[in-house]
């Protein structure tokens, strides 16, 4: 396992130029230096990795409870549309028995009866038919609060920097190869 140097380390072995001891002794300030921003770059790109990482799992589950949100709204729109339906009909119903009692035309039996009996069975029809809309919609947003919950599962940020400070490392030792010519 290789020991942690600091930039403060390679910078100031750079400067003590070729009577420095160690390894980064031989290196000279160029070299020293490129390794210095190398580390300082995977060292940020680690950060950013992390960052991001974390910011995608916040944004997922707060997509997720927005959905939930909404296909609850759906499922009371679907209530409220159907309720309007049944007052819609039962006015509609109530102008027929009206008009009927007018002509005095009996509405328990024959056509009028009919028509009252259609009236509602297409009232029950719209009613059902708004309920269905909205368990369809409601269930659609559930579907997509999964795909959110799973994207914020899967989003982990520990291991998007471990990965990244895995590729940062691997740079930043291929040039303390080259530079140090142990290649």
């Amino acid at each position: 396992m290789c020991e942690p140097v600091s930039i403060g380390l390679l910078v100031g072995a750079g400067t003590a130029g070729a009577g420095a001891a160690g390894t980064l002794g031989a290196l000279t300030a160029v070299q020293t230096a490129t390794l210095a921003l190398s580390a300082a770059g995977a060292a940020t790109s680690v950060a950013g990795a992390y960052s991001q990482a974390k910011s995608a799992k916040q944004t997922a589950s707060y997509n997720a409870q927005v959905a939930e949100v909404q296909a609850q709204d759906a499922r009371t729109r679907g209530d409220e549309e159907a309720s309007r339906v049944r007052r819609q009909n039962a006015q509609l119903a109530g102008a027929q028995r009206a008009g009927f009692s007018a002509k005095g035309i009996d509405f328990s039996d024959g056509s009028a009866a009919d028509a009252l009996d259609q009236t509602d069975f297409f009232s029950q029809i719209d009613q059902s038919t708004a309920r269905d809309n909205a368990a369809k919609e409601a269930w659609n947003l559930r579907a997509r609060k999964a795909g959110y919950e799973y994207e914020a599962r899967a989003a982990r940020p520990g291991q998007a920097a471990f990965t990244t400070l895995l590729s940062g490392a691997s740079g930043v030792a291929d040039k303390w190869t080259r530079y140090s010519g142990k290649s």
